[in-house]
């Protein structure tokens, strides 16, 4: 079983007959973590960070400040994590059906062999940028408070 499987174990590997013979030569049997591990390194070392732009979907923020989501186009979805040192910075959450602009780096989350974007950045897509959505949502919530009511106002 290969120590530390890496790229360079995967390029030997082939649509051959021989790899779907019923005994496979011992040397290529690896556990499922050593997969998921080299795919992992396949992906963070060939793709770069980049940007996407796509519509939010199921955004969660968790006690943690760790935010999970997805963005999605009308083919495709692509799931991501945004950290609480990242996330931090965001004035507000972004509403689900909000375009974005994300900047990151894709990754693989190897507990579950499911690949992700590790985000670092967000932009609201639209006119509308997050800082100005945050004022109408606290403007709002003050509105129904009573605490902008013209009544309230107090002389200089």
């Amino acid at each position: 079983m290969p120590e530390d499987p890496s790229f360079d174990s995967f390029r030997g590997l082939s649509a051959e007959p021989e790899l779907y013979s019923t005994t496979p030569p011992p040397e290529r049997i690896w556990s499922v973590s050593q997969v998921n591990s080299a795919i992992r390194k396949l992906i963070e070392d060939s793709v770069d960070a980049l940007w996407v732009r796509g519509e939010v979907g199921n955004w969660r923020r968790y006690p943690s400040g760790h935010c999970y989501f997805s963005v999605k186009d009308d083919r495709s979805e692509l799931r991501c994590v945004m950290f609480a040192r990242d996330a931090s910075a965001l004035p507000t959450d972004p509403d689900d059906g909000m375009e974005v602009r994300l900047f990151g780096n894709l990754t693989l989350y190897e507990k579950r062999g499911a690949y992700q974007m590790s985000v670092r950045r967000l932009e609201s897509e639209g006119a509308e940028g997050l800082w100005r959505i945050a004022f109408e949502k606290l403007r709002s919530q003050l509105e129904a408070e009573g605490l902008l009511d013209p009544s309230r106002k107090r002389p200089l």
